[in-house]
């Protein structure tokens, strides 16, 4: 059983891996079975067997971009241990570890089949009708607007998203008239990069700085290419409350 895992470790490159996340994610698709039902340590040990692998023929130059994989690789070896010493019962801290990872697994699969949808959202954009500053009726603030809901699919999420961008803007669409903007989502990822060198957290308002459906889109597709890449971590800390943006584990 060894051999075979180590030969089919021979088909792993990184190249074909957007993070860590990815290929863990790939690992838990092979076992066809729900994420919060995977066997952890199961997990861990095929893991760490491609990492160990990959890092023992890997060229100098290549261990740089191991980086990454192997934080996760020292968090995975970390939770391994803890679950052989603590067989009868598992500490509190043990199952925050545990549920952490899986809910970024759970996230980032989420992230990435919503994707193809955003790419295509931008393209879509790319000739916008901009209309009179006088239209606003679709801007005005309800009299009691809805606070960001912290469940559902990721469909849902974008939406409620859209409609906290466009209360937080409406009020700028009466000052500012822009024909067309001239930016890729590699320029957002950038900015956001150079915001996070200067604050510790950066707030949902400075991200989404424009009153523009293709601003929104092309940086909601820079927040989630980042998430992937655990530069940065979207998280709320009370249920319906705001979607605040911090450092990731993996800040460039």
């Amino acid at each position: 059983m060894k051999n075979n895992n180590i030969q089919e470790n021979l088909f792993f490159n990184l190249d074909n891996f957007s993070g860590p996340l990815d290929l863990l994610l790939s690992l838990v698709k092979e076992k066809n079975i729900d994420i919060m039902q995977i066997n952890l340590v199961e997990l861990a040990n095929r893991y760490l067997e491609i990492i160990n692998h990959l890092k023992a023929n890997a060229e100098d130059y290549e261990i740089e971009k191991m980086s990454e994989y192997l934080v996760l690789a020292t968090k995975l070896l970390e939770i391994k241990t803890k679950m052989l010493l603590e067989e009868k019962e598992e500490s509190m801290e043990l199952k925050t570890q545990k549920n952490e990872i899986l809910q970024r697994l759970i996230e980032y699969k989420q992230l990435k089949e919503v994707q193809p949808f955003l790419r295509k959202l931008e393209k879509s954009r790319n000739n916008i009708f901009i209309k009179d500053s006088n239209e606003l009726e679709q801007w005005k603030t309800p009299p009691a607007p809805e606070e960001l809901h912290g469940k559902g699919n990721p469909l849902t999420l974008i939406k409620i998203l859209r409609d906290m961008f466009a209360r937080v803007h409406a009020l700028n669409l009466r000052t500012t008239k822009i024909k067309s903007i001239n930016l890729t989502a590699q320029d957002q990822i950038e900015y956001i990069r150079k915001l996070f060198k200067e604050y510790e957290n950066v707030t949902f308002e400075m991200i989404f700085n424009l009153p523009s459906i293709q601003h929104f889109v092309i940086t909601l597709i820079a927040l989630l290419d980042l998430v992937k890449r655990q530069e940065i971590r979207m998280y709320q800390e009370i249920e319906y409350g705001p979607i605040r943006i911090e450092k990731g584990e993996i800040h460039a």
